[in-house]
C-alpha cells in the first residue's frame, strides 16, 4: 500500500531505515572492497538504501 508522507507514522519512517540498513549489510556483507567497487549492481542498490535512509529521515517531527 502507498501512503502519503503525512499520513505515515513516526515507527513506520524507523522501520524504512532499519530495513534499508538490513538491505546494505545483506548486499555487501560477503564482499571485499574491491570486489563491491568493480560491481555497479550492488553500487546502485546501496546508493537507493541510502537515498531510502535519507528520505526517511525528512519525516517532520
Amino acid at each position: 500500500m502507498t501512503y502519503r508522507k503525512d499520513e505515515r507514522d513516526f515507527t513506520q519512517f524507523l522501520q524504512d531505515i532499519l530495513d534499508a540498513i538490513d538491505d546494505v549489510e545483506g548486499f555487501i556483507k560477503a564482499m571485499e572492497f574491491n570486489e563491491f567497487s568493480g560491481d555497479k549492481k550492488t553500487i546502485y542498490a546501496v546508493m537507493k538504501s541510502l537515498e531510502i535512509i535519507g528520505e526517511a529521515t525528512k519525516k517532520p517531527s
